[in-house]
């Protein structure tokens, strides 16, 4: 990304927004919280739900740990608060 910024004339860096959507990456989602082009994050709770084998139940009590964790993530780095997911399971 810096080189396509530096040859495109960008001023400044491009900031990131990753999304958390797998175990893995909800296990790293520190180190993916420090990197220096990461603006903020968001959690993608489909995703999230179909990597660990799951269907929220209507409070969706399922998602409050990767909810929290990608906020504490979040806070802990420094970022803008996440993007709040969009919830397929709202309202059923």
């Amino acid at each position: 990304m810096s080189e396509l910024e530096q040859e495109r004339g960008v001023t400044g860096q491009v900031a990131l927004m990753p999304l958390i959507e797998t175990a893995r990456g909800l296990r790293d989602v520190d180190t993916v919280a420090g990197h220096p082009r990461v603006g903020v994050l968001q959690l993608s709770e489909l995703d999230l739900a179909a990597d660990l084998g799951l269907y929220p139940a209507p409070d969706e009590a399922e998602l409050l740990y990767a909810r929290s964790r990608v906020v504490t993530s979040s806070a802990a780095a420094g970022l803008l608060p996440p993007v709040a997911a969009v919830s397929l399971w709202a309202g059923r």
